[in-house]
């Protein structure tokens, strides 16, 4: 089980603004980690974000039915069809927003999140915020939503040949009242070997190796420590977004 958390987040040396949002909470100790990266250039993307957290911790909070003991009898479709609910919620309030400023109608946002549980946890992905987890080893858990994936899934191109795409990195998936979303969950039994578990935007993992990420988060340092330093690389790295981090330790029972 998820023993302790901290977030840690930075507008970066080039944004004018910080478009990430992030949330944490916890309900009959069941965990839900979540993190969005609002589209830089596309108006809004901050607002876009904050409505994604906003609302996901609170259905969470106020809606979320199932308890620690029932939660492991339940099929994956019970989480897939209660998140996919909430997605079209968020969806609604953005829409109600943009009808209030029109300029709102391209915002948007990707959208990753952890429901964390006993030994089971759930992924689950729009867009190309990620998570990992940390065992002897790092592992990325979660599949970019991006052209370059598309083109690799799709049409079995080989990851070298996918990179060649014009704007390869542009997204196929996004929150907003006007974007074509696809949410992606998986289900995860815990292993006796986990460490940690790490949210992120693409401004701390497109700039930092994975290697490097793993060798940060091994580190025996406190959880801020480790996301500033996260941070922190990816600005030596030349990251020119904003950069959040959710950093969690994990505890076996």
């Amino acid at each position: 089980m998820i023993k302790n958390h901290k977030i840690v987040t930075d507008k970066g040396i080039v944004r004018s603004e910080n478009q990430d949002f992030a949330g944490f909470s916890v309900k009959n100790n069941i965990v839900l980690a979540v993190l969005c990266d609002g589209m830089g250039g596309h108006y809004g993307g901050s607002i876009a974000s904050k409505i994604a957290v906003k609302y996901i911790i609170q259905y969470f909070e106020q809606q979320f039915k199932i308890t620690n003991e029932s939660i492991d009898r339940l099929k994956q479709d019970k989480i897939t069809k209660w998140f996919q609910k909430v997605i079209d919620k968020i969806k609604k309030h953005m829409r109600k927003e943009a009808k209030n400023e029109l300029k709102l109608e391209d915002m948007g946002t990707t959208l990753t999140a952890l429901l964390s549980f006993n030994d089971v946890f759930y992924t689950i992905n729009i867009g190309d915020s990620r998570v990992y987890v940390l065992s002897n080893t790092l592992q990325q858990l979660t599949t970019d939503h991006s052209l370059r994936n598309h083109y690799i899934r799709t049409k079995g191109w080989s990851p070298e040949d996918a990179e060649t795409i014009v704007s390869a990195a542009a997204l196929t998936s996004s929150l907003g009242p006007n974007k074509s979303t696809t949410m992606e969950i998986h289900k995860y039994k815990a292993g006796k070997g986990i460490k940690k578990f790490l949210l992120t935007s693409d401004g701390i993992h497109d700039y930092i190796p994975k290697q490097v990420i793993e060798m940060t988060l091994m580190k025996n340092k406190k959880l801020k420590i480790i996301g500033n330093e996260l941070i922190q690389r990816a600005i030596n790295g030349k990251s020119s977004d904003n950069l959040t981090a959710i950093v969690m330790e994990w505890e076996n029972e």
